[in-house]
């Protein structure tokens, strides 16, 4: 947690309310002050949180199948995965011919 002391009341209201400390940090990170010492996650705060998520998905699944290339502490090339079929390298013994 955010370094936030958790009373023993809270504990047990957040408890019967299902509520995490993880849901805590959240809502510490996104809400909105509400004054009086409240924090609320509003429809806009959860509307751009949504919003953060799914520029963040986009961006994960724009680097699926690219390759770093890292030795030494350096970058030595990048590139995209191909799906290009493999030949199989031949066993001792075992031919194509013997199928």
């Amino acid at each position: 947690m955010t370094g936030l002391a958790i009373t023993r009341h809270a504990a047990t209201r957040m408890s019967q309310r299902g509520i995490r400390e993880a849901d805590v940090d959240f809502l510490l990170a996104h809400g909105t002050d509400m004054g009086a010492d409240r924090i609320m996650l509003t429809e806009r705060d959860a509307a751009k949180a949504i919003q953060d998520l799914k520029k963040r998905i986009a961006y994960i699944e724009r680097l699926t199948g690219k390759v770093i290339v890292v030795a030494e502490g350096q970058l030595v090339t990048a590139y995209h995965k191909t799906r290009r079929a493999r030949r199989r390298r031949s066993r001792k013994g075992y031919h194509r011919r013997d199928l």
